[in-house]
């Protein structure tokens, strides 16, 4: 794993990561009497996550080009810390 991506913060609110867990480990835990259903439900589970993961990414990405594309002139300061910023997202990216 990349050193820098430790330095990102959770991609879900412990809250919501808990609920994720608990809600796959009844996946599992049905797997034995519902085989079928248990891997639908898995299914339907990594998808929503999937959706809420390039969710969150799409607005992050959004969220760093609006800092630098705003019209008009742009400091080479201002270029610098953006792309510095890309650099974290895309190491938050390949972390995932």
């Amino acid at each position: 794993m990349n050193p820098m991506a430790r330095d990102h913060e959770a991609l879900f609110p412990a809250s919501e990561s808990d609920d994720l867990r608990r809600r796959w480990n009844d996946i599992q835990a049905s797997f034995v009497d519902e085989p079928k259903p248990s891997v639908e439900k898995a299914d339907q589970l990594v998808a929503s996550v999937i959706q809420k993961l390039a969710q969150v990414f799409a607005e992050e990405r959004s969220k760093l080009e609006s800092n630098w594309s705003k019209g008009g002139e742009v400091s080479t300061e201002d270029l610098r810390q953006a792309l510095r910023r890309y650099r974290s997202f895309f190491d938050h990216l390949l972390s995932v």
